[in-house]
């Protein structure tokens, strides 16, 4: 199949078209998301929600033919789309960009800072998988 048309995967190889090679990507780093939270690694289980959630995005503006743009911002990707989001699914976007930009560079917050509890974690994770199953259906609609 020509490169950026979609179809279904090779049943040995890797998904095909680009809206499912980022939907492959975004649900593996969705199950690290959970892994990372399990093992304590508070601000990696953050920065891989934020990076499910991105690539989630993209899958969908994929699935629309259009080329996704490089950013990290979680709205500015839902806007592209023009989705109808909550008050509580903006809020998680912007807080899960937020906390992805500030723990990948040294120096911009301090450890303390990204410290958050263990309830805290599970609920930006939960908001994450929330947002995911969301971003999913949307995805099926598409198809």
């Amino acid at each position: 199949m020509a490169d950026g048309q979609t179809g279904p995967p090779d049943e040995d190889g890797p998904p095909q078209g680009p809206a499912a090679q980022w939907l492959a990507y975004a649900e593996r780093d969705l199950a690290a998301a959970r892994d990372m939270a399990r093992l304590g690694h508070d601000a990696w289980a953050l920065t891989v929600c934020q990076q499910a959630l991105e690539k989630m995005l993209k899958a969908l503006l994929a699935q629309r033919g259009e080329e996704p743009p490089r950013t990290h911002s979680l709205p500015r990707l839902a806007g592209l789309l023009g989705l109808e989001l909550t008050e509580t699914q903006i809020t998680l976007l912007t807080e899960l960009t937020n906390a992805y930009l500030l723990a990948r560079y040294p120096g911009e917050v301090p450890p303390e800072a990204m410290a958050l509890d263990e309830r805290a974690v599970s609920d930006y994770v939960s908001g994450a998988e929330e947002a995911f199953a969301w971003l999913q259906t949307q995805l099926d609609e598409q198809t």
